[in-house]
């Protein structure tokens, strides 16, 4: 497992079974550009996921969320989740507060299966997003909008995180699925996922931008560059009570990038584009017609190993 600190040469690299030297309970802190390890930490349990603010390390166990401040990597905060074979977390990444979303522990379940944190403000909020089991969930970069799939695999729910507010259902597809990967765009324009099936969904948050305008919060956009798409269908569903009742509008993905590989991350890049690293060890940058919509063109196409 690697993950990268923003555009820099430092990296978070978890230990492989694999490595007679770091097992998966090590998280090591790599410097690309001086080639050596700058810092080294080690649980008692095996990391399920790791991630990197410029001023935190997270690392992720199936009880519990480990917070190490990135100067000296010490701990400085333990927080106790419930049940978590998946590793899921979610985090924002801008300096102006620290939210981060993983599943409610047993004492906070019967308020939502899912808590959304503020660090600094010490504040919680409770959701309970999905019937099913939540396996995927994403913040947007300023940590305003989250985004959560179940084990179901067939719809992507946005919620405000202030608030809880339900703001958006995205339909990937009719038949069960499971999310390998959920992106939004530094915007808050777009959102991407993928499953096992190999597509790539892009659905625009035109309405979920909206709904936040209206209320008056802020997002970090520009507005002259607000999107203009709109997704397809406009078949009414009911949604359950708990998510607070009413209609909400099938909305399925404007856009697409279909590939032979079965899993795949991305990212949103500039002007438009995905890049896209699958299982197989393809490399793909894909561009999304924003008057058309449809499917992505590739741009470059590469086999990494």
């Amino acid at each position: 497992m690697v993950t990268m600190l923003f555009k820099t040469n430092i990296f978070g690299i978890v230990g492989s079974n694999n490595n007679p030297k770091y097992k998966q309970n090590v998280a090591l802190i790599w410097d690309d550009l001086e080639g050596k390890i700058l810092g080294k930490i080690t649980l008692k349990e095996k990391v399920l996921n790791l991630k990197l603010r410029h001023d935190k390390i997270f690392i992720v166990s199936k009880p519990k969320i480990f917070v190490c401040n990135i100067k000296d990597f010490q701990l400085i905060d333990t927080i106790e989740t419930g049940p978590n074979p998946l590793g899921l977390i979610g985090l924002n990444y801008t300096k102006e507060k620290t939210i981060i979303v993983y599943p409610s522990n047993d004492e906070d379940k019967e308020k939502g299966n899912i808590t959304i944190k503020n660090i600094e403000a010490k504040k919680f909020l409770y959701i309970s997003p999905h019937n099913h089991e939540v396996t995927y969930m994403a913040l947007s970069y300023n940590g305003l909008l989250l985004a959560t799939a179940s084990e179901e695999g067939r719809k992507i729910r946005i919620f405000e995180t202030e608030t809880g507010e339900h703001l958006q259902e995205l339909n990937r597809g009719s038949e069960k699925a499971e999310i390998k990967c959920i992106s939004i765009d530094f915007r808050n324009q777009f959102i991407a996922a993928s499953s096992e099936r190999g597509t790539i969904h892009i659905w625009s948050l035109r309405e979920s931008y909206e709904k936040i305008k209206k209320s008056g919060k802020i997002m970090l956009i520009e507005e002259e560059k607000n999107n203009k798409i709109s997704n397809v269908g406009s078949v009414f569903s009911i949604i359950p009570s708990f998510l607070g009742g009413g209609y909400f509008k099938k909305e399925w993905s404007f856009s697409q990038v279909r590939l032979e590989e079965p899993y795949s991350i991305f990212h949103f890049g500039a002007e438009n584009l995905l890049v896209i690293i699958t299982s197989t060890g393809k490399y793909y940058k894909a561009r999304i017609d924003l008057e058309k919509g449809g499917e992505c063109q590739i741009l470059e196409e590469h086999k990494l190993f």
